[in-house]
């Protein structure tokens, strides 16, 4: 008998964390503050392009006000990792607005959950203040 009930703990323990883990998530993106950053875009050149943008923060176009500081927490958007998973079509087309951005009339802000001394959780991309699926369909039925 004990050893089955042990086998239950040890089968159970990974999805235990792995619920504990999710809804700390989810707590965290739901009840922190909603920053919006600038963003601009690079070429990574890596082996899963095309699945993701990769971007850069854009600290001069950001409003630093809007932070609980009041200044950037430059230190803390560094530790994150600037990749937007998105389908693959979205991905390429997002892509090549981005590398064209200075040429075209297109500004790219990014939505965090912020909470300082907390990792940022990247939430949406916003494409001249529209979320990003909204802007790629306005553009289409153009």
């Amino acid at each position: 008998m004990k050893q089955h009930s042990f086998f239950l703990c040890v089968l159970f323990l990974p999805l235990l964390v792995l619920l504990s883990w999710t809804g700390y998530l989810v707590f965290t993106l739901y009840t922190a503050q909603q920053v919006v950053l600038a963003v601009k875009g690079y070429d990574p050149l890596d082996l899963f392009s095309g699945h993701y943008i990769q971007y850069e923060i854009d600290w001069e176009k950001t409003n630093c006000r809007q932070f609980p500081e009041g200044y950037c927490p430059k230190a803390q958007f560094a530790k994150i990792l600037h990749r937007y998973y998105l389908p693959e079509q979205a991905a390429e087309e997002i892509d090549r607005l981005m590398q064209a951005q200075n040429s075209v009339s297109v500004r790219f802000d990014m939505v965090f959950s912020y909470i300082k001394g907390r990792q940022p959780i990247a939430r949406m991309l916003l494409i001249n203040n529209q979320k990003w699926f909204d802007y790629l369909n306005n553009e289409r039925k153009k």
